[in-house]
């Protein structure tokens, strides 16, 4: 790590707001071009291919979903490499 001197010029980001947001695992979205999508898993196992609009990345691989997807609703988790 490299050492702190006096007179170092830094920056600092605190968060001033706390928000409620959904966040799912990177590897649940499927990219195509610009377009994201995730497969829903819907009543009976049944798939449902859906388009969300997606905002920041988190911490440990996960990204924030702005629309599309609903708290609570299954994603299928595909194989990363």
């Amino acid at each position: 790590t490299p050492e702190l001197y006096e007179g170092v010029f830094g920056r600092l980001k605190i968060p001033t707001e706390i928000r409620r947001h959904l966040c799912i695992p990177e590897a649940a979205v499927e990219r195509i071009g610009q377009l994201r999508f995730v497969d829903v898993v819907g009543q009976g196992g049944r798939l449902e291919r859906r388009y969300i609009q997606t905002g920041r990345r988190g911490m440990e691989s996960k990204i924030e979903v702005l629309s599309g997807l609903k708290a609570g609703e299954r994603v299928l988790l595909r194989k990363t490499d």
